[in-house]
């Protein structure tokens, strides 16, 4: 079967999803085509590692907001067959069901794949990665049997399954290899106060060390996590979460430039101008860093990239400009970071990271680059119209509760 749309979008999840929802709302939902590799609509994807683990009941993915009455929109829909092939001079794309797709204008938004640990045993019933809603749905069944749980991996997903499965009653340890959790988005005292809180609650934290080995029970399920020192952490699931890729496959069939993702202009166009890019998978320019390129993996530039590119499809002048936001809610707190934290020389704390609520702020040569808030969310607007901006920080005000921070942030 052969078919032909003016607009086709290759990844249903958020960033394609908005750009469907963004062409529909121009008019062009006749002239669009979204296909997916799942066979759902668009779905929120943070609830993955949280609510969905917790719920008692049947989970249901998630929808993002609009997506009901998508196909309803004249939008062409098609789900649970994975684009394979992309053949740009020819401007088609084909289907695992031999399906082709031919485009006048092409959006990519193929988001990221899982890194794998290859160890022995990797194979064994009961070790999860968390990528989509079906892998969800079977770390919740393997996590009602309330066995020992190891997370390897020390970032927002695996301390996310680490207090969910916390929170249902599991013995949890997360063994992270680098020195300290969270080294690689949060400062040390930021990633310190975290830890604290897991710790608190009970999960145990192990640092500095590496899985090699894992073990087997006799119905080929996994038993335990076996350490580069020799220890032996008994374990009937393990989630693996040690990051992730740009998946640029069809991106590289079609000859366009890649380079820690696609390369794209600030609009999402790609090296074909007829063929945009938007999401995760996505190295964009970035007006707010000088030109700089910077890949995401935020569910909110994603949504927001999305549009962006879709009104760039449609010839119109667009620029995605804003500074990268995410959150993460683990146990009672709240975790909101903003900014690109590159050569920071400054962390300012204000407030008591022993505290329940503080807000750390990073500063490269006077000027605020980035922040975090932790159960202080109402610093974070402001926080967020400051980041970028050529101000000069005194140091001293910011880290004074008593100064208004409007006043030495704006």
């Amino acid at each position: 079967m052969s078919l032909r749309f003016p607009f086709v979008i290759v990844g249903a999840g958020p960033a394609g999803g908005r750009a469907a929802l963004e062409l529909v709302s121009r008019g062009h939902g006749a002239s669009t085509a979204l296909i997916g590799a799942e066979p759902y609509l668009p779905y929120e994807r943070p609830p993955l590692s949280k609510d969905i683990l917790q719920r008692t009941d049947e989970p249901v993915p998630p929808q993002i907001a609009g997506m009901d009455g998508l196909e309803a929109t004249g939008v062409t829909v098609m789900l649970g067959q994975p684009a394979v092939t992309l053949d740009a001079k020819a401007k088609r794309v084909t289907l695992a069901d031999n399906t082709v797709i031919g485009y006048d204008r092409l959006l990519l938004t193929t988001g990221t794949k899982l890194r794998r640990l290859n160890i022995p045993g990797g194979d064994l019933g009961g070790i999860h990665y968390l990528r989509n809603f079906k892998d969800s749905l079977a770390l919740r069944a393997d996590l009602l049997g309330g066995g020992p749980v190891v997370v390897i991996g020390g970032g927002f997903i695996g301390l996310e399954v680490a207090a969910s499965a916390r929170k249902r009653g599991c013995d949890v340890t997360v063994l992270e290899a680098a020195p300290g959790i969270l080294g690689r988005s949060m400062p040390p005292l930021v990633a310190e106060a975290i830890a604290r809180v897991h710790e608190r609650e009970g999960v145990k934290i192990r640092c500095g060390l590496k899985p090699i080995t894992f073990e087997g029970s006799n119905d080929e399920r996994i038993a335990a996590v076996v350490l580069e020192n020799g220890d032996r952490i008994p374990a009937a699931v393990v989630v693996i979460g040690i990051g992730v890729e740009p998946e640029v496959g069809l991106a590289e069939q079609a000859g366009l430039t890649t380079d820690n993702g696609i390369l794209t202009d600030d609009c999402g166009r790609t090296s074909d101008p007829d063929i945009f890019a938007a999401g995760d998978a996505v190295h964009q320019v970035a007006p707010f860093l000088n030109g700089e390129r910077l890949r995401q993996e935020a569910w909110q530039s994603a949504l927001e990239q999305g549009v962006c590119a879709a009104r760039g499809m449609l010839g119109e002048p667009s620029s995605y400009n804003k500074v990268p936001w995410l959150w993460s809610d683990q146990f009672d707190i709240n975790i909101q970071s903003a900014g690109v934290a590159r050569n920071v020389d400054a962390v300012v704390i204000r407030g008591d990271v022993t505290k329940p609520a503080f807000t750390a702020f990073q500063v490269s040569a006077g000027k605020l680059v980035g922040g975090i808030t932790v159960n202080n969310g109402r610093d974070m607007a402001m926080l967020r119209r400051a980041v970028g901006s050529d101000k000069r920080i005194d140091l001293d005000a910011l880290a004074d509760p008593a100064q208004a921070l409007r006043a030495v942030l704006l």
